[in-house]
């Protein structure tokens, strides 16, 4: 079994891994705190990805490749469901707010902006690269020091005496949980700007074995964390 089949089939087990994460965390999504929507929707589009990407790479189908062209921009989404989902769990609510939708309009109007560019005249192929490139990295940074700002201004840095095992538990799941999302924003960016020198689509793909590790990490935390699952 050479490496790319081998990463192809990792990605395949770890996004029906991801599908049986879902399954256990609706059954908590009502009584624990640290379960709500918005972790349902960063696992689900994670796993559909992962699931659509390798089962077409190991040829177990052949109609859907993965997000392409300009509706990898929906790939986004997730960044703004990590910062929805700590906001949700440090002031104990469990699904969309009225006013969080606002964070929901930028990758839909990337995706509308990518449909009328790409194939026009107006903007090279190489200036939309670097353009979508910088746009991307941007909004990832944007929201992973927004998620930052939140959390130690709101979670970190207030120690509660009261429930304070409940502050705890919180604390550290938001810790571990921040951290894989800054590594993983890293690895975005850098598989980005990787594709714009190269000149290739961007896919954010490269280093997709990092990307499978750590959402297996994130998987097995929760498999082995009964105050989350």
């Amino acid at each position: 079994m050479n490496f790319i089949l081998f990463e192809n089939f990792i990605l395949f087990i770890t996004g029906l891994i991801g599908i049986v994460i879902i399954s256990l965390i609706l059954f908590s999504i009502k009584s624990n705190k640290l379960v709500n929507l918005f972790l349902v929707l960063i696992i689900g589009l994670a796993s559909f990805r992962m699931i659509i990407r390798s089962s077409f790479l190991l040829g177990l189908q052949d109609n859907i490749s993965d997000f392409i062209g300009p509706y990898k921009s929906l790939l986004l989404y997730s960044l703004p469901l990590f910062y929805l989902y700590f906001k949700a769990i440090i002031y104990d609510y469990r699904s969309f707010q009225r006013k969080d939708l606002c964070h929901l309009i930028f990758p839909a109007g990337l995706l509308g902006f990518n449909l009328f560019f790409l194939n026009s005249d107006y903007i090279s192929k190489e200036h939309m690269l670097l353009l979508n490139a910088i746009i991307c990295s941007s909004y990832a940074i944007f929201y992973v020091v927004k998620s930052y700002l939140l959390l130690r201004n709101q979670s970190w840095g207030r120690q509660r005496e009261i429930h304070f095992e409940h502050y705890k538990l919180i604390r550290n799941w938001t810790i571990f949980l921040f951290t894989i999302c800054v590594i993983l924003t890293l690895r975005l960016i850098g598989s980005i700007f990787y594709e714009t020198i190269s000149s290739n689509e961007l896919s954010g793909k490269p280093l997709t074995i990092l990307q499978v590790t750590l959402w297996l990490v994130i998987f097995i935390k929760i498999l082995i964390s009964p105050e989350i699952s």
